[in-house]
């Protein structure tokens, strides 16, 4: 069997997978009344977007795949690049 590798870009950088999601953020308010810069996201929903593969070096995005089943169960692989 072949042993997995991570999907790459056509520039040789890794992709990472990346979601557009809406969040909600929660700030905790301090003692002087003024927010607290530490703060709690949870996502609150998705867009339409289910999700790309996207270089952080050149912007390049890709379509991906992945098995659902089997040894190659929830493993990203690259697929035709999009923009």
């Amino acid at each position: 069997m072949e042993s997995y590798e991570k999907p790459m870009c056509d520039c040789g950088e890794e992709l990472v997978f990346q979601v557009e999601e809406y969040v909600s953020a929660t700030y905790k308010i301090k003692k002087d009344g003024r927010l607290s810069k530490k703060r709690k996201y949870e996502p609150t929903g998705t867009l339409v977007n289910w999700g790309r593969l996207y270089c952080q070096k050149c912007g390049n995005s890709y379509e991906y795949d992945y098995d659902l089943k089997g040894e190659e169960k929830l493993k990203y692989k690259r697929k035709e690049l999009i923009f």
